[in-house]
């Protein structure tokens, strides 16, 4: 049987053909299996969708910040958009030692070939994506000031269709 379910990027994808293969494995029905799968419900701030009264569409994903997972947040901001304007918020990835500003640049040189609209970094550690983002044709900023980046937001707000939240 055909199964669909509501796509939340290529990371959910991925944990949902993970989770078939181990409910097939232990002969799970296909209908039971497809019955899980279109019920699913993320938790709150992660990957969570917010449409606006003006139409845009809110990206949520702020439980917790990862390369892994702030590069599956912009590759679904993308697609998400289809050919959209877009918008990206982003924290500090956390925790990650004397990594940190390697593995912030690996999101930023990621993020550059994504060609997001507009790109706004906040806290200390991902100044170096906004410094990266420079040589780019990405509109983008950094704050460390909460204040300023949604005076900033207030702005520029409206101008991005797809907006991603992600720190």
């Amino acid at each position: 049987s055909l199964l669909t379910y509501d796509f939340r990027g290529p990371g959910f994808r991925n944990t949902i053909m993970a989770a078939v293969s181990v409910a097939n494995h232990f002969k799970i029905k296909a209908e039971k299996i497809a019955d899980a799968v279109e019920k699913f419900e993320n938790l709150p701030m992660r990957m969570e969708r917010k449409k606006l009264k003006s139409g845009q569409l809110v990206l949520l994903d702020c439980y917790n910040a990862s390369p892994d997972s702030m590069i599956n947040g912009l590759e679904t901001l993308k697609i998400m958009a289809c050919g959209k304007k877009t918008m990206a918020v982003l924290g500090d990835m956390l925790e990650l030692g004397k990594f940190s500003e390697e593995l912030h640049r690996e999101v930023a040189k990621h993020l550059a070939k994504l060609k997001i609209d507009f790109v706004y970094t906040f806290g200390t550690e991902s100044e170096v994506i906004n410094e990266y983002l420079k040589t780019s044709t990405t509109v983008a900023s950094h704050f460390t000031e909460e204040k300023l980046l949604q005076a900033e937001l207030d702005k520029h707000f409206n101008k991005a269709e797809v907006i991603l939240f992600k720190g």
